[in-house]
């Protein structure tokens, strides 16, 4: 038998990319993907948004101080630090109608998280769906 070594692309290195992991009824954003929120100390909410284009459909989660009429909640985990290590948006109910059975089952699927800009200027992640 002839053994060849799997080569690990930089791309698929966790801790440099930002990523969302969705399952369970939650989506958690990577430490790298909370550096990209503005004032990531200072949020408490988040208000989700969708868009598409063709047969792509984009979530996007835009973070907030302030309690508005359609956020929820989120939660913060901090590392050994005290920075926010994660954000972690928790609500079965939602991650199911915009993951479907993913947002909701025991395991976890990886997103990659992109950085834009929603429609009243605020930063949004972005998790892009099939």
């Amino acid at each position: 038998m002839k053994w060849e070594t799997v080569k690990i692309e930089s791309a698929n290195v966790g801790r440099k990319n930002a990523f969302a992991t969705v399952g369970r009824g939650q989506i958690v954003f990577n430490s790298t993907a909370t550096k990209q929120i503005q004032d990531v100390r200072e949020i408490n909410y988040v208000e989700i948004l969708t868009s598409s284009e063709g047969n792509t459909t984009y979530v996007g989660f835009a973070f907030k101080k302030e309690l508005g009429e359609n956020c929820l909640e989120v939660k913060k985990r901090l590392d050994k630090n005290k920075e926010v290590a994660s954000v972690i948006v928790s609500s079965k109910v939602m991650m199911e109608k915009l993951f479907g059975k993913v947002g909701s089952r025991a395991g976890a699927t990886q997103y990659p998280v992109k950085l834009d800009e929603g429609p009243n200027g605020e930063s949004l992640l972005v998790v892009k769906l099939a």
